[in-house]
């Protein structure tokens, strides 16, 4: 005879067990749910954390980098005005020193300097200057190079530089030598981003409207 009574209980039981069981399954399923929510969220927190420090760092690096970088370009008097009256004492002190023959210089106004790319905040300015020299022999043009890119306060560039030998004349001196030499250099300063204004024929007017000329160390020597 089957005891309907106790099938019942074990009927209830079961199901009560199997209700147990799935809210046990629910329970673990939504902490598993919210930890690994948790861990996604803590995740892309420490991403973001990493992120940060590295930009951080690169920026401290890039910074530390370009304050170097500025603060040799400030040293050499790269930034603000010209030091046209160094670049001249340092061209006639070189010749006496290295004892060069002649050399006769001519230094433009400063103009605005055309670059492939455009420095933000930045201007920089380019002022032309010529060297014409008699030399006893190459190494003259050498220890000027030597000088203003040890003794003179700026930047410049060598845009085009030649020698010549002319045929010796018996009849001269020997010191009068036939080695001559021409170059043209740019100096380079830079400053604020100022308007630039133009004159009637489109030329930029600069603050500097004359050009600079002089014999340094022309004398025979």
């Amino acid at each position: 005879m089957i005891d309907w009574q106790r099938l019942k209980r074990e009927v209830h039981f079961f199901l009560a067990a199997l209700v147990f069981a799935l809210l046990l399954i629910g329970t673990l399923l939504y902490l598993n749910l919210q930890t690994s929510a948790q861990w996604q969220q803590g995740n892309k927190q420490l991403q973001q954390a990493t992120m940060k420090y590295r930009v951080a760092n690169d920026q401290k690096i890039m910074l530390a980098l370009y304050q170097q970088r500025f603060t040799t370009l400030n040293k050499r008097h790269v930034l603000g005005d010209e030091q046209r009256i160094d670049w001249i004492e340092t061209i006639q002190a070189s010749s006496k020193r290295h004892i060069i023959p002649s050399v006769k210089f001519s230094l433009d106004q400063r103009m605005p300097a055309t670059l492939p790319d455009d420095i933000n905040n930045v201007a920089v300015y380019v002022s032309k200057m010529r060297l014409d020299m008699n030399l006893l022999h190459e190494g003259d043009l050498f220890n000027l190079f030597d000088d203003l890119d040890n003794r003179a306060d700026g930047l410049y560039g060598i845009s085009n530089c030649t020698l010549k030998q002319e045929a010796r004349d018996k009849s001269i001196d020997a010191l009068n030598n036939s080695l001559t030499g021409s170059c043209e250099l740019n100096w380079f300063t830079m400053g604020e981003v100022v308007e630039i204004q133009y004159d009637e024929n489109g030329e930029p007017i600069t603050p500097e409207d004359s050009m600079l000329s002089d014999d340094a160390g022309s004398e025979d020597i």
